[in-house]
């Protein structure tokens, strides 16, 4: 991230998970459980979480009837049946809000992580997806520097000379 990332803009970023019935039955009545960081920089706001499947618009998933707690918001989404070799993405969208992440100094860490846990009938299946944002600032280079100074220098030049003329 960069220094406008970080202060200025804001990040969005999403989490894609794929779930894919592969086996010899259709899945029926499949359920979700996508568990977020509850942490104040970033913003789950409406509708974070889209399950599309087959080409399909998408079905959003609200986490205004989520459970919280102090470090994860569990949003309990449906995502129907599955027929066979059938695939289901879930996107989970993440926005870092402007201003709210303090960096202190250079190659600071933070890392954001969601899982889905899909809940069949006898079982369930966890994976976790992990983003590391690292603060970088990039330095302008010495000669950069040294030859806006001498187009700088030019330009004054030219235009004493004109004046004088």
């Amino acid at each position: 991230m960069t220094r406008s990332d970080v202060y200025d803009l804001g990040k969005s970023m999403e989490h894609v998970y794929t779930i894919s019935n592969n086996g010899k039955t259709n899945w029926i009545g499949v359920k979700s459980e996508i568990v977020l960081d509850n942490v104040p920089y970033i913003n789950y706001s409406g509708a974070p979480i889209t399950i599309s499947k087959d080409k399909s618009s998408g079905i959003g998933c609200s986490t205004i009837n989520s459970t919280r707690t102090d470090s994860q918001i569990i949003v309990l989404c449906d995502i129907g049946d599955l027929k066979r070799n059938q695939k289901a993405n879930v996107i989970v969208a993440i926005t870092i809000l402007p201003n709210t992440l303090d960096f202190k100094e250079e190659n600071e860490n933070v890392t954001i992580t969601t899982t889905l846990n899909l809940l069949l009938n006898e079982q369930t299946i966890s994976l976790s997806l992990n983003t590391i944002l690292r603060f970088i600032t990039v330095p302008v280079a010495l000669w950069v520097i040294i030859a806006s100074s001498i187009v700088g220098l030019l330009i004054l030049a030219i235009i004493s000379f004109s004046l004088y003329e």
